[in-house]
């Protein structure tokens, strides 16, 4: 009887014992595997933040065109009213402050729209005026204010002019939209570059302090593209957009 329970409780224990070091080796395997991923996890661990920067600049180049279309019959009579035209504009410009260098005129083109006319379905017969005269004047300057200034008061000289036009001709004399441009980024874009790479440092830092740790190194980084668009009135004012990417490692 007594060699019985010697047996019986020789195997509880033994069975305990297998059954306390599995648990154990259990336990310790799971730290160890638990260290392991939080290595790993920490080791790799990082943000990817956006910097962006937006600045307003003024631009540094205007451009204004006169365009001038007269039609009619008398081929004499429409040279005659487009150089007086030229040298009205010409003189309207100096008044204005433009310079010469300023100034470009492309030459005077005649057509004879009876000789060139070509019948088709939805043009029968040759056009009422046989002539056409066209020539256009552009104003390029670096002073952007004189461009607005100039265009401000063209409509003005453009309705005196076609008031005085002969009676037997049709004269189209416009203006277009001054067109404004900056023309100076390259020697800007260093400089947008290293501020968008701060911007997303600090939105880095912000993260790493709220996540108790610290910003590491440089993962990855994307450039996005500059882009230099109106900031809304008359264009003068431009607005650059630069938005990077950047990865940084965090580590604790």
């Amino acid at each position: 009887m007594n060699d019985r329970n010697s047996v019986l409780h020789g195997g509880i224990f033994s069975n305990f014992s297998l059954g306390l070091g599995l648990a154990l080796c259990g336990l310790f395997l799971g730290k160890s595997i638990e260290r392991s991923i939080h290595h790993f996890k920490h080791s790799n661990a990082h943000v990817k933040v956006r910097g962006l920067v937006e600045r307003k600049v003024k631009s540094d180049k205007g451009v204004l065109c006169f365009r001038v279309h007269i039609t009619g019959n008398d081929q004499d009579e429409l040279f005659t009213k487009s150089k007086e035209l030229r040298e009205t504009l010409t003189k309207f410009l100096a008044e204005n402050r433009v310079q010469t260098p300023e100034i470009y005129e492309t030459a005077t083109r005649l057509d004879d729209r009876v000789a060139n006319f070509v019948p088709s379905k939805w043009k029968t017969s040759p056009p009422k005026d046989r002539y056409e005269v066209q020539w256009t004047t552009s104003v390029t300057s670096s002073e952007v204010d004189k461009i607005k200034a100039l265009y401000s008061k063209a409509d003005g000289f453009i309705i005196a002019q076609t008031m005085s036009a002969p009676k037997t001709a049709t004269l189209e004399f416009s203006v277009d939209q001054p067109f404004y441009e900056f023309t100076q980024l390259e020697n800007l874009r260093a400089e947008i570059l290293a501020e968008s790479t701060r911007s997303a440092r600090k939105v880095a830092d912000q993260f790493a302090e709220d996540s108790k740790c610290k910003v590491g190194e440089i993962q990855t980084a994307e450039q996005g593209l500059f882009t230099v668009e109106s900031d809304g009135g008359d264009g003068i004012v431009k607005k650059i957009r630069l938005v990077s990417y950047i990865s940084y490692f965090l580590k604790s």
